[in-house]
């Protein structure tokens, strides 16, 4: 027995096809996509608690410092005498070692 189909049903089911295969790719690319987008907010969220850490640890120095010098948590000692000329309002501050030494 010999069936025949007419060629636009047959077209229809070629065009079906074809877009059965065009979301599946887009299925794929959207997940793959979006998979990425989430590593990427990912990091940037750790990058983002980073940055406050830093900025509350850079914050907690400058309140030492404004304390007169008090030593950080790395153990070095800042002094508020500078170069001569150096403004009040501004002094220059640089890294004293705790004994006391330029080393």
């Amino acid at each position: 027995m010999h069936h025949y189909m007419e060629p636009a049903q047959h077209g229809v089911q070629d065009v079906l096809n074809i877009l059965t295969e065009v979301h599946v790719f887009h299925r794929t690319r959207l997940d793959l996509d979006h998979a990425r987008l989430e590593k990427d907010h990912a990091r940037l969220e750790k990058d983002h608690v980073r940055l406050d850490k830093n900025h509350a640890r850079l914050d907690l120095d400058r309140a030492r410092l404004s304390l007169g010098g008090e030593e950080t948590k790395d153990g070095h000692a800042f002094s508020s005498g500078g170069p001569s000329g150096q403004s009040r309002k501004h002094p220059y501050l640089y890294p004293v070692h705790p004994s006391g030494s330029d080393e």
